[in-house]
């Protein structure tokens, strides 16, 4: 054997090594990734599990939703984007029900075109074999609570709706729905305004009465020897309990001269709650002047 071929077959041997390495290194890593993804997995759907377990559903979408489900987890991954993906179909009528208002996203045409959509294609069948039926129920149950209170529809009502998200297009940003849509949808549209308006109402008038949250109610007031008894009841119209309520009697000459003035805490430290009352008594010495009294409130807290 000459040199020369030694060195050929040395050439040889030593390239087909660094293959053999080369594919070694490539089996090693991608058994090493391999390895990882499938403890990356697990992790996320052992989560998942635990979240479905304490019935946070939406957190246990958040671990599987960039997964693909293995066939041992084809019915967990099931499970969990039925319910979140029904129940993110009330996120608009939720959210105007919550903030007391409407925009470009979230309106009433929006939160029907949800409702109705997502109860026809409730699947308690598929429910029940998955085991989450009486989850399922519950978000039904939460859709025709909202088509009955907003829209004054029944499930067959609206399950005789035929709209979809392909009923409006974009105009200058806005949505514009079809006549079709405005034409079945005309009564349940009208009827949720005027609730939200009515509700509008309501925190407005609840604002007022924060601002000015007491009054004074069944004043009388009366001469007895040598006192003058005057009486009344304090209320509380506002959302939050009140404490130290303080009530001031004033009392006038025929001119409207003050003559004297007296007090009395109506109200101590045991508080007056929302809507409730407390009766309150000024005993003053009656002096031969006084025609007339008025009182008010000076101080709480």
């Amino acid at each position: 054997m000459d040199i020369e071929s030694q060195e050929v077959r040395n050439n040889i041997l030593f390239k087909n090594r660094k293959i053999v390495v080369a594919v070694i290194a490539i089996f090693v890593i991608g058994l090493t990734f391999y390895i990882y993804l499938e403890k990356s997995y697990r992790e996320h759907v052992q989560q998942a599990e635990y979240y479905v377990n304490i019935g946070d559903y939406d957190k246990a979408y958040d671990e599987i939703k960039d997964l693909s489900p293995k066939s041992d987890d084809v019915m967990l991954f099931e499970k969990v984007k039925m319910i979140t993906f029904s129940s993110t179909k009330l996120f608009a009528i939720k959210f105007i029900d919550e903030k007391e208002t409407t925009s470009d996203f979230t309106n009433f045409e929006d939160g029907l075109i949800n409702l109705v959509t997502g109860i026809k294609e409730l699947d308690m069948k598929r429910a029940t074999e998955l085991g989450i039926d009486k989850e399922m129920l519950e978000i039904k149950n939460q859709y025709l609570d909202y088509l009955k209170n907003y829209y004054n529809l029944s499930e067959t009502e609206a399950l005789k709706l035929n709209i979809s998200f392909n009923d409006y297009d974009y105009k200058d940003g806005k949505k514009v729905y079809n006549q079709t849509f405005l034409d079945q949808t005309k009564s349940a549209i009208n009827y949720a305004n005027s609730i939200l308006e009515r509700k509008q109402n309501a925190q407005l008038e609840q604002a007022r009465r924060d601002a000015n949250p007491l009054e004074i109610t069944e004043k009388n007031g009366k001469v007895d020897g040598d006192y003058i008894y005057v009486t009344g009841a304090v209320k509380n119209n506002g959302s939050k309990s009140l404490s130290y309520i303080k009530v001031k009697v004033t009392y006038l000459d025929v001119n409207n001269q003050v003559i004297d003035t007296d007090w009395t805490y109506a109200v101590a430290s045991e508080g007056l709650r929302p809507n409730e009352q407390k009766y309150f008594e000024v005993m003053t010495k009656h002096r031969a002047k006084m025609k007339r009294y008025s009182v008010e409130i000076t101080e709480y807290q």
